[in-house]
């Protein structure tokens, strides 16, 4: 209230008040006996949110959630998320369909949630009713650590009751099929995704939302959790960048000006500087510095950027030893990332089919020699799911270490075939995996495993899909040289060679 621009704060708290009002979000409580209850302070939270060079100044009021202690409130507070995979097949459903996708949003959707336990709020100054500060909630509040789970429930009551079916594979995917009609629904959180063949359908979907809550319609899609999305439907063509946010990760660690480089990481890259500490002391500030960089380019990697995966797994890996080190490591991170900047997923659907690559590199852990596992997956021909992760458990072999691959890819490929039912695809087995181990194929598809006894029995499951019909594993030696470099990057550090040759990105 000291600021210059004081009337704009003003101006959002009593914005902030009228919403708490029209939604009964509490009420005052007269009796002195409830003072004396266990209460949840809160406080203001003040942001300035900027968006199209345009700032919009919001206040918040927040529970101070993490002051509830009792047993009975620690249980059940999960709230799904859309998976990214999920939103990225949508996108691709939504291209190779040649259909616009929309957007919404929700305004003050915690709000909306219905409350089912006893919570007593201390309100903080500015927000006093009637001179009372103590009030009992009615409805759901920002900081609750359940507030996420209510407003699910909310979304999901409504939704469900106009015929939309929740997803199995993914419990934020929502579809409603009437005759050759067919409508999806994406949410995250207070975020929605609107694609379907019939437009009255989704303007009758759009009006009963702003009848149930507080809409604001934000029309083609164009920016979605910090993915920027442009579809071309005269050219059947969707592009997803996450540019702008990467901008702001360099401008955040004073890398905006910095010279960008081709690979984030070294060939000969030895991880071994990354364990030595020669630092004398630990510097609070380089560890901390390490893990938001690390943090920052994990949501990279989980939206657009496949090509940083390997870097960050790998350096991620050291967090709890940070050093100088590894800072100038993550550095040239984001010196690539500059490099980069430009690059983008490009959405340009030719086909039915789902197909996959896996590969491996067998102990290339060089502190416990544990294998990594990288693949991908195409729907379309549009890349859609991918990963780079240490294996749980050390490969006596490469065959071992390969066959470990296999069947962590044939899991998201079942996730994923599961998913595009949802979207009415069902054509999609067997599965095509492509490997580079004759030796892992020739398990996989042989009922002996004598040799390989001593793998978990949760690997072997890959032989069930084969013979099921599910999964069909190919060698891939000259077929596709582009994929085959694209997950051996994913696992290995060839990244400067996958970028020169890769072309998933333009």
């Amino acid at each position: 209230m000291q600021r210059n621009d004081a009337s704009k704060w003003q101006e959002a708290v009593q914005k902030e008040l009228n919403t708490l009002r029209e939604n009964n979000v509490w009420t005052v409580c007269h009796s002195e006996e409830n003072v004396s209850k266990k209460t949840v302070s809160s406080k203001w939270v003040f942001k300035i949110k900027r968006a199209n060079n345009e700032c919009e100044y919001k206040a918040r009021l927040v529970a101070r959630g993490f002051e509830q202690c009792d047993a009975m409130e620690l249980c059940d507070l999960y709230a799904p998320v859309a998976k990214l995979s999920t939103f990225r097949l949508f996108v691709c459903i939504a291209t190779k369909l040649n259909l616009p996708i929309y957007q919404m949003d929700v305004t003050g959707a915690f709000l909306y949630g219905e409350i089912d336990e006893k919570v007593y709020l201390e309100l903080p100054e500015g927000a006093y009713v009637d001179s009372k500060k103590i009030v009992t909630l009615n409805k759901s509040l920002y900081g609750l650590k359940k507030s996420p789970k209510y407003w699910n429930n909310k979304f999901n009551s409504v939704i469900t009751k106009q015929g939309f079916v929740k997803s199995m594979s993914d419990p934020c995917l929502y579809t409603r099929c009437e005759g050759s009609a067919r409508t999806y629904v994406l949410l995250y959180v207070d975020d929605l995704l609107i694609f379907g063949n019939d437009n009255k359908q989704i303007s009758d979907l759009k009006s009963l939302l702003n009848n149930e809550f507080r809409m604001k319609d934000l029309g083609l899609i164009s920016n979605f959790l910090g993915i920027h999305v442009e579809q071309n439907l005269n050219a059947g063509i969707t592009d997803l960048n996450q540019k702008e946010y990467l901008e702001n990760v360099l401008k955040k660690f004073d890398m905006s000006n910095c010279k960008g480089i081709c690979s984030p990481m070294d060939l000969n890259f030895n991880t071994k500087i990354l364990e030595d500490n020669n630092d004398s002391v630990c510097d609070k500030n380089i560890e901390n510095k390490c893990r938001q960089i690390i943090g920052c380019l994990s949501y990279a990697v989980l939206g657009t950027r496949p090509d940083l995966c390997i870097a960050v797994s790998i350096l991620s890996r050291y967090q709890n030893n940070a050093n100088s080190a590894l800072l100038t490591a993550l550095k040239r991170v984001l010196r690539y990332v500059k490099y980069t900047l430009n690059y983008k997923l490009v959405y340009k659907c030719n086909s039915d089919l789902l197909f996959g690559y896996c590969d491996a590199n067998w102990g290339g852990d060089l502190k416990d020699r544990r294998s990594t596992t990288g693949y991908c997956f195409k729907f379309a021909g549009c890349l859609i799911s991918w990963s780079s992760k240490k294996q749980a458990s050390v490969s006596l072999s490469s065959t071992e270490s390969e066959y470990i691959a296999i069947s962590m890819a044939a899991s998201e490929s079942c996730w994923l075939i599961n998913l595009l039912k949802d979207f009415n695809i069902e054509n999609v087995c067997p599965v095509t995996m492509f490997c580079d181990n004759q030796s892992a194929i020739m398990v996989a598809n042989t009922e002996s495993v004598k040799r390989l006894k001593h793998i978990d029995i949760r690997f072997h499951f890959i032989k069930e899909l084969i013979k099921n019909g599910k999964l069909m594993l190919k060698y891939i030696k000259t077929e596709d040289q582009t994929a085959d470099m694209f997950t051996k990057a994913l696992n290995r550090n060839l990244l400067s060679r996958f970028i020169k040759n890769c072309g998933l990105y333009e």
